[in-house]
Parts: structure tokens; C-alpha cells; sequence
């Protein structure tokens, strides 16, 4: 883990595309900038998100949410780690339904995890990488890439007629962290990692309490509490992410 200087003047510090053996890959980071500094640099205003490759023509995946909240006077950039420039977003094509963007910028992509879109079974182990709440110093973004672990505590629920839930995801044992929105999920089968799905949020965490009452004597009462917060991340599944960019015209992965 360690923290890049991604734009500015600063020269980014190279960051491998693929971290330690795992095959995870470093997403791009969305950030917006004034319109005005375009042509002055390009300095960063606000971090906004992940975006990763479907293909290699350029097209990301993140999610709707990241792209959605932009002031008049901002606009959207993407840029990779290993890369000491920005690239202004051609298109942005959202999905109404579904908290699905589709990204397209000038340039190829690098190659990218083979993707899973059959469904997995619960307790895979999983990996989510992507940049822990980007810092902007000085018109530069501060990211600290950080790959987060643990499995698939949920898959979509189906019954005699299909799926019985209206927007199919994974259920995941970690949440999903403040820049974390459009990263991408790994799965570990196979001897290997596989892209399974694109993390867009968290389910609502509780408070558990347990109460025990002992007697000792017939005169001491004690209580014990154990306070638990649960919270767990969301993450669209990669048949989902495919099924809503073809609604939307695109082809993702060529499968």
C-alpha cells in the first residue's frame, strides 16, 4: 500500500497493472476538474470513484452514482495510476434502472481480468481493489490503493420462475469503503482470480444486543451486553453488468 500523486505537476509513481501474484488490477480513477482548467493542466477539483476496462477500445464500467453528481462549472476525467495524464470522458451512458455507467475515452484500455458471469456459490473468497477516500492537495489527488478480502455472504435469490429479486448482486462480508463505488471484485476459483462483479454499495448495518442475566446468591444481578455492528457491501454481478450494457447498446467483453 502506498499513496501516488496522480495529476498536477507531480509525475505519477508507477504502479504495477497487476498487484503482488493475486491478478488483481489497478481500476482508473474519476475525478472531476474546473472546465477551465482543461487546457491549464487539468487540476483536480473532487475524487468521485473506480472505473475499470470492459474492453479494450476504451470502454469503463463504474457506477451511476459516481458520474451523476457534477457541478456546472465541473467535468469528468478518468486516469490510470501508471499514467501521468487525464482522459476527458467522450460519452456517459447511464442505465435508469440499474446504478450502472458506461464510460467511453479516447485511448485502449489494458488488458483486463477474464470475467465470470455464471453465477457463484456462497463462501468464495473475493477481492475488491480499489482507492480508499482520494485526498485533493494542492489541485493533485492523493489515492492510497488498498485490495479488501472475504466472501460472497449472499447470491441472487431465484425460485420456480427465476430470480425473486428485481436486481440480482452479490452480498459480500466487507462494505463498500469511500472510493470504493465502481471497483472491481475479484473472485479466487480456479487457482486464480477471475473479475466476478463491480461493487455500488452497502446494506444497512445493525445493532445487535445480547442480554444474559445471572444470579449469584440470590442477590447479584448481573448483565452482560455484546453490541455488534453488521454491514455489508453490494455488488453487481457481472451477468448484470453485461445484460444492462447490452439494454444500453454496448458489448462488453466480447462474450
Amino acid at each position: 500500500v502506498g499513496v501516488f500523486r496522480v495529476s498536477g505537476e507531480v509525475k505519477a509513481a508507477l504502479m504495477p497493472l497487476i498487484s503482488g501474484l493475486s491478478g488483481h488490477i489497478a481500476p482508473f480513477l474519476v475525478y472531476t476538474i474546473t472546465r477551465s482548467s482543461w487546457q491549464k493542466g487539468s487540476h483536480a477539483k473532487r475524487s468521485m470513484g473506480c472505473a475499470f476496462p470492459a474492453n479494450g477500445d476504451g470502454l469503463l464500467l463504474t457506477c451511476a452514482h459516481v458520474v451523476r453528481d457534477i457541478a456546472d462549472d465541473e467535468m469528468l476525467v478518468v486516469q490510470h495510476p501508471t499514467e501521468n495524464h487525464c482522459y476527458r470522458l467522450e460519452s456517459v451512458v447511464i442505465h435508469q434502472k440499474l446504478d450502472i455507467a458506461i464510460l467511453t475515452i479516447a485511448a485502449k484500455t489494458p488488458f483486463w481480468a477474464q470475467p465470470i458471469v455464471a453465477e457463484l456459490p456462497l463462501a468464495v473468497n473475493v477481492f475488491a481493489y480499489g482507492y480508499y477516500d482520494a485526498l485533493i492537495e494542492n489541485n493533485t489527488v492523493n489515492i492510497i490503493p488498498q485490495v479488501y478480502s472475504g466472501t460472497l455472504t449472499a447470491t441472487p435469490r431465484r425460485n420456480d420462475s427465476g430470480l425473486a429479486t428485481a436486481m440480482p448482486f452479490y452480498q459480500i462480508s466487507f462494505p463498500t469503503f469511500p472510493g470504493f463505488s465502481g471497483s472491481p471484485l475479484y473472485a479466487d476459483v480456479q487457482g486464480g482470480s477471475v473479475l466476478c462483479g463491480m461493487l455500488f454499495g452497502n446494506r444497512s448495518s445493525k445493532v445487535v444486543e445480547r442480554v444474559l442475566d445471572e444470579y449469584q446468591d440470590g442477590k447479584t444481578h448481573i448483565i452482560e451486553k455484546s453490541v455488534r455492528i453488521w454491514e455489508s457491501g453490494v455488488a453487481h454481478t457481472c451477468h448484470t453488468l453485461k445484460e444492462a450494457a447490452k439494454e444500453l447498446g454496448k458489448d462488453l467483453w466480447n462474450i
